[in-house]
């Protein structure tokens, strides 16, 4: 299955037209992985800012070549979380500090 068909990115563009709400300006990706999801969203959204999060390094450096050539995608080397700051997942338990 194609992954525009998945998300389903034309019912999404179909409901912004039909609401008469303004374009989708800015998009944001948490976990870009190498960049399938935002590949796709550009060709739906071309006038649309697309701001992408990879941690892991492996997937990024894929990214990164992926849409080099796509100024409209911004990608960045990051996790989007404070997970790294506790050693469960509630938070209750704290890493000492770097």
């Amino acid at each position: 299955m194609h992954i525009a068909r998945f998300y389903r990115f034309s019912a999404i563009k179909k409901f912004v037209r039909r609401s008469g709400t303004e374009p989708i300006r800015v998009i944001v990706d948490i976990g870009a992985n190498i960049c399938d999801t935002l590949l796709a969203l550009r060709r739906y959204f071309p006038h649309a800012r697309i701001i992408g999060f990879e941690p892991v390094q492996e997937y990024f450096d894929v990214a990164r070549r992926r849409v080099a050539a796509v100024p409209q995608i911004e990608l960045h080397n990051r996790a989007v979380t404070a997970q790294h700051l506790f050693f469960d997942d509630l938070g209750e338990r704290p890493r000492p500090p770097r």
